[in-house]
């Protein structure tokens, strides 16, 4: 089966594809990205991951065309970075 591994970081989108023999799950998928040279940036220790969009357990079981998703981490809590933003602009007033 035929799977795709994507990586969108900071210096470009990465996408390979990967055969593998079935029953194959997320973990293996991201073994085998893990010891490709183009994802090297990835940090897969701190790293969320999915599968067409929807956060997975390395667990899950892969099925032919499945898209696993390397999730990078936020650089800060979006919901801190809108309060302080708010903050900021009230004090302007």
């Amino acid at each position: 089966m035929l799977i795709e591994v994507v990586y969108a970081g900071a210096a470009g989108p990465v996408a390979k594809a990967y055969r593998f023999e079935p029953p194959a799950c997320v973990r293996d998928a991201l073994t085998r990205a893990a010891a490709d040279p183009e994802f090297s940036a990835v940090d897969f220790t701190r790293c969320a991951f999915g599968v067409w969009g929807v956060i997975a357990r390395a667990e899950r079981q892969l099925t032919d065309g499945d898209r696993v998703e390397i999730y990078r981490e936020l650089p800060q809590d979006p919901k801190i970075a809108r309060r302080r933003r708010a903050a900021a602009g009230a004090r302007r007033r």
